[in-house]
């Protein structure tokens, strides 16, 4: 069930029933639509999270008039622009203290950010949108990141000290069945790429090589928050 509701009081003013079975990304563009209608007033700010800012519903917001705020998805992409911007180019992006965030001891919770501009393409008009975005970083969220990896890492290497001692043992028999076993311990810390790691040999006179990519590390520190 979808409700809109007055800020004063949250008094109910417009509802619609929902597949269950349709992602919420795909339902954006028809509501901002029928809000459109129902309040007689095209000024209004989407806001949303990450499932709701997608590129289709930007543009359908662009289309509408309507403004919008919302996080875009973490993808590959975007953390490679986040590292690129930082770090390169004729002017880098320096992190800024923000004033959101608490001062609590014996932690505090201090976000940093900066300022960038990203250009939407509508591909039905060739039409450019401008549009602001901001990479922000929490102190917080990168202690929590930090603390999962360490936790992640320990079952890890515990894994891959089990499957040294059973090589050539058990469901170990076979390079291909070593190098299946070490993708899945990789899949399930969410560490794959991060580590550079080989079979050689046969049966009990198998070898395994397993050492951490520095360089991928360093990119997951920088990403992390």
């Amino acid at each position: 069930m979808g409700l809109a509701t007055t800020e004063d009081g949250g008094v109910p003013f417009w509802y619609r029933a929902f597949s269950g079975n349709a992602a919420e990304v795909s339902q954006v563009g028809d509501v901002m639509e029928s809000l459109k209608k129902i309040v007689r007033h095209s000024s209004f700010t989407l806001v949303g999270d990450s499932k709701l800012i997608s590129h289709d519903n930007m543009l359908k917001a662009y289309r509408e008039g309507i403004y919008f705020l919302g996080p875009e998805s973490r993808s590959e992409k975007v953390q490679d622009e986040y590292l690129k911007l930082k770090a390169t180019g004729d002017s880098p992006r320096r992190l800024e203290l923000l004033s959101y965030g608490q001062n609590r001891k014996p932690r505090p919770h201090l976000c940093m950010a900066f300022e960038t501009s990203f250009a939407l393409t509508d591909p039905e008009t060739g039409r450019v949108y401008p549009l602001r975005r901001i990479f922000v970083v929490s102190s917080e969220e990168r202690r929590a990141a930090r603390k999962n990896r360490r936790r992640k890492l320990t079952k890890l290497y515990e894994g891959v000290d089990k499957v040294r001692r059973n090589l050539g043992l058990r469901k170990l028999t076979t390079p291909e069945a070593v190098k299946d076993r070490l993708k899945a311990l990789l899949a399930k810390a969410k560490l794959e790429g991060a580590f550079d790691w080989s079979v050689e040999g046969q049966g009990r006179a198998m070898r395994l090589h397993f050492t951490k990519n520095e360089m991928a590390f360093r990119r997951l520190q920088q990403l992390d928050g």
